[in-house]
């Protein structure tokens, strides 16, 4: 009976540790971490196509469909500027207006760029202009935008040197480029 009850003590003690060791841990999972929507306006189609030249303002006007706060403006840039600066501007009658906000001069590193901006609130149902100025080139754009007008007129890269952009440009001589959008857009994210 001995030769018996050894066995069956084994294959019990085995039974009992293969069991405990598939149990699965009755602690909650981690809660996932959202990823947070973010509201983009202007023009983020991916195409290549040409860059402004050094000295030019450029930009396009984007609607608030609804009210948001942009925190930041995303640019498309050749790689050729070296440095450039954005801004937003409020809306004068079909063309740029009142300074909003802008950013720091960066570095043109070629490809979509994204500067952070203090928190700008943009009303729903109001039109706004985003605007790019590049030291040896500016923003690249789309120039199969049909239906599309970009503004633009000539305001050189030491002016944003020493005056950094101006407060009002409502009265500048703009000049229209048809069936084309400058890769301009604003983003809710950061």
């Amino acid at each position: 009976m001995k030769k018996f009850i050894l066995p069956l003590l084994v294959l019990a003690m085995t039974t009992f540790v293969i069991s405990l060791t598939s149990c699965k841990s009755s602690s909650p999972a981690a809660a996932a971490t959202p990823v947070p929507t973010c509201t983009i306006l202007g023009e983020s189609a991916d195409v290549n196509t040409n860059g402004w030249a050094a000295g030019y303002m450029a930009g396009n006007t984007i609607t608030a469909s609804s009210t948001i706060v942009a925190r930041s403006i995303w640019a498309k840039m050749p790689g050729t500027a070296n440095y450039f600066a954005l801004a937003i501007y409020s809306d004068a009658s079909g063309l740029p207006g009142t300074l909003m906000v802008h950013t720091d001069i960066t570095a043109d590193n070629g490809g979509w760029i994204k500067v952070s901006i203090p928190p700008t609130t943009l009303t729903a149902g109001n039109n706004y202009w985003l605007l790019a100025v590049g030291e040896t080139g500016g923003v690249t754009d789309n120039t199969s935008a049909t239906g599309s007008v970009a503004q633009y007129y000539f305001y050189g890269w030491n002016n944003i040197l020493s005056s950094g952009f101006p407060t009002d440009i409502s009265g500048a001589a703009w000049t229209a480029w048809v069936s084309s959008k400058n890769m301009l857009y604003v983003s809710t994210c950061e």
